[in-house]
C-alpha cells in the first residue's frame, strides 16, 4: 500500500497542505474516499478509496486514452510523432520559475 504524508503529497504536487486537505474534503464529500484517525497517532488521518472511488479510478485510463485519441485524430501518425519530438525539445529547455509563497522547503520558493 502506498503511504504518503500530507506534506509529502503537497510537496510532490507543488501545492500547499491546505490545498491537499481541501481536495480530500471534496473527494470525501463525493463519497470517493474515507478519512479516519490513525489508531497509532490521532494527528494522522488514514485515507482509503471507497468502492465508488475505485470505479472512478478504473474508468480513468480508458477515458484519458479516448480523449487523447480524439485530440490527436486530425494529425497523421507522422505529424503526431513530429509534434511529440518538438514538444520534448521544448520541455528539455524549460526552467521551472520560482514561485513566491510555495510550500516551505520547496526549491522553487523565492525568499520574500
Amino acid at each position: 500500500m502506498l503511504r504518503r504524508s500530507l506534506g509529502q503529497v503537497s510537496h510532490g504536487t507543488g501545492t500547499t497542505p491546505a490545498s491537499v486537505t481541501s481536495l480530500l474534503q471534496g473527494l470525501e464529500a463525493r463519497g470517493f474516499i474515507t478519512r479516519t484517525s490513525s489508531p497509532h497517532d490521532s494527528r494522522v488521518k488514514v485515507v482509503r478509496v471507497t468502492p465508488e472511488g475505485e470505479q472512478i479510478i478504473a474508468g480513468f485510463d480508458e477515458a484519458m486514452r479516448a480523449a487523447f485519441e480524439a485530440f490527436y485524430a486530425p494529425l497523421s501518425e507522422a505529424e503526431q510523432d513530429q509534434l511529440l519530438a518538438l514538444l520534448e525539445r521544448l520541455v528539455e529547455n524549460v526552467e521551472v520559475p520560482s514561485r513566491p509563497g510555495g510550500p516551505p522547503g520547496d526549491p522553487r520558493r523565492r525568499p520574500l
